[in-house]
């Protein structure tokens, strides 16, 4: 007989396989419907036209996350349901499935590839996050702690980071623009560090990943 956590390992599969496939169609009926969505954003200003992209993007995941969590909660839908029976179940129950097996092969496939792409998010980011700590190695400090001057020929200034964005610019930056140009690049930057913008862009991304790939570079164009 197969152990408790053995049983419960394949749930968790089976609920992220189902999250996985519900999030499939769902992302591919933002996609249709995304050319229609963008025409009516253009009564408002450029933040609350990002605002609305994104979180349209991700209305897929999370209401295939809804979708789950009732499924595995049915009494939550107890008062929305029909009475009716199902071999010996009456009431509010677990989706019966007429080949469980089929099911649970698929939904273990759709949980795997969700599971790898967790692993290849979360070994982007600790790429990134080691590259970050070199780069703030390379660069000393001014203007406080959000504004680091790195030594190159090079003319560059960039917002890096997730959660605490600084803002980079070299040298040679600093040298070659005048104090008003200088401070309005400066405040560029630092508003997309104030807006979080990096990590928002990451979100866009990851949530738009099953998209048919043109509407999907078209959101994240449009958003950017």
């Amino acid at each position: 007989m197969p152990g408790r956590w053995m049983i419960d390992a394949v749930l968790w599969l089976e609920w992220v396989g189902i999250w996985f496939m519900v999030n499939l169609v769902a992302g591919g009926l933002l996609a249709a419907a995304y050319p229609l969505f963008s025409r009516r954003l253009a009564l408002l200003d450029p933040p609350q036209r990002s605002r609305a992209r994104l979180l349209f993007s991700a209305t897929a995941p999370l209401s295939s996350l809804l979708v789950v969590v009732l499924l595995n909660h049915p009494a939550l839908l107890a008062g929305v349901l029909a009475e009716h029976c199902h071999q010996g179940y009456c009431g509010a129950h677990l989706p019966l499935y007429v080949n469980a097996g089929a099911v649970v092969a698929l939904s273990g496939i759709s949980a795997a590839l969700v599971l790898l792409v967790f692993a290849l998010l979360g070994g982007s980011l600790h790429l990134n996050r080691r590259r970050f700590r070199l780069l703030e190695q390379l660069t000393e400090t001014q203007a406080g702690q959000r504004l680091r001057v790195i030594d190159t020929p090079t003319m560059l200034a960039c917002c890096v980071g997730l959660w605490r964005p600084k803002v980079f610019v070299s040298r040679q930056l600093t040298q070659q623009l005048s104090a008003v140009e200088l401070q309005a690049v400066i405040a560029h930057e630092q508003a997309h560090a104030y807006r979080l913008d990096n990590l928002k862009n990451l979100m866009l991304r990851w949530v738009t990943l099953l998209w048919p790939p043109a509407t999907g570079r078209r959101i994240r164009q449009d958003y950017r």
